[in-house]
């Protein structure tokens, strides 16, 4: 069950989610060259596995891989920063190509809504 940002879900507190997820909002608004590390590395991971239809939503109830596939285009520009910043880090020039792969099926796909 989805929430606005402005209810506060108390009448199931375990089963209400925010639209959308707040951990995604939480991590994209994290500052600072520390910060972009964190983007990075699950940027990669979490592209890596959409593109190989493995992504499994163990860990959070009623995941839609769907909602990660669109966020992961909107952090391109920070992973592309921390690239810069960091020209030997395979991680950051990896998760470059996996979004930029990822944002590739979507328009084949179909899908018009990529960042």
């Amino acid at each position: 069950m989805w929430a606005s940002p402005g209810s506060s879900g108390l009448s199931n507190p375990s089963r209400t989610m925010v639209w959308p997820p707040s951990w995604l909002s939480h991590m994209a608004g994290l500052t600072g060259p520390e910060a972009d590390a964190g983007p990075v590395r699950v940027a990669l991971d979490w592209a890596t596995g959409l593109l190989r239809e493995e992504l499994q939503f163990t860990w959070w109830y009623d995941g839609d891989p769907q909602v990660i596939a669109a966020w992961l285009p909107t952090q391109r520009a920070r992973i592309a920063a921390f690239s810069v910043r960091h020209p030997r880090c395979k991680t950051a020039a990896d998760a470059l190509i996996a979004v930029g792969r990822l944002r590739t099926a979507a328009i084949a796909r179909g899908c018009t809504r990529t960042a």
